[in-house]
């Protein structure tokens, strides 16, 4: 008795499901680690250690859709990033979702 292996018909096609992509945007580097480590099963986490990175992502990658910022940074600031993001005359910038974090006092 033999054994046949049936072949998988061509329309059957592997695929990946791409994970949301996130922007963390964070000047210390153990908060952006502790974030990634927190979100990386769920989303693909792009990281920025200021502002100033965290626009020209924005700007750059269309896949981005969620922003997690802090506010206290060195060259571009939270406030900063956020006032970009949202006078942005690019619907898919000004409208992405923007997480401020902070371990400061306001």
């Amino acid at each position: 008795m033999s054994a046949t292996i049936a072949e998988r018909p061509e329309s059957a096609q592997s695929y990946t499901i791409e994970k949301p992509r996130i922007l963390v945007v964070e000047d210390s580097t153990t908060m952006r680690k502790a974030i990634r480590r927190l979100l990386s099963n769920d989303f693909e986490v792009l990281e920025a250690d200021d502002g100033d990175t965290g626009w020209e992502i924005v700007r750059d990658d269309p896949r981005v859709q969620v922003v997690f910022t802090d506010l206290v940074m060195p060259r571009m600031n939270g406030f900063m990033l956020l006032r970009q993001i949202r006078e942005s005359i690019h619907e898919r910038i000004n409208g992405l979702p923007v997480i401020i974090i902070t371990g400061r006092p306001l």
